[in-house]
């Protein structure tokens, strides 16, 4: 049996986190646009952008999310320490 304390947990980190996942795919559009139009290669068939947009994908949303993930969980740890 799950207690409240714990389902009002998850439901803010998933919040939290879901909503930074989102965030991070949204700018990773714009910065692999902005990658590859400086990218300094001359146009190809190889050179789509197709690099760019993967790289700052998983950049920007493991970023996101594992910031997201710091924010509920330091909270957490915060509530819990003594004295503080």
């Amino acid at each position: 049996m799950f207690k409240t304390i714990k389902t009002r947990f998850f439901w803010l980190w998933f919040t939290i986190v879901t909503t930074f996942i989102f965030l991070g795919i949204i700018l990773s559009l714009p910065i692999g646009q902005y990658l590859y139009e400086h990218n300094g290669l001359s146009v190809s068939a190889g050179n789509d952008g197709s690099v760019e947009s993967i790289w700052s994908f998983l950049l920007l949303v493991g970023l996101f999310m594992g910031f997201g993930q710091w924010i509920v969980i330091n909270t957490k740890i915060k509530k819990r320490t003594p004295g503080s």
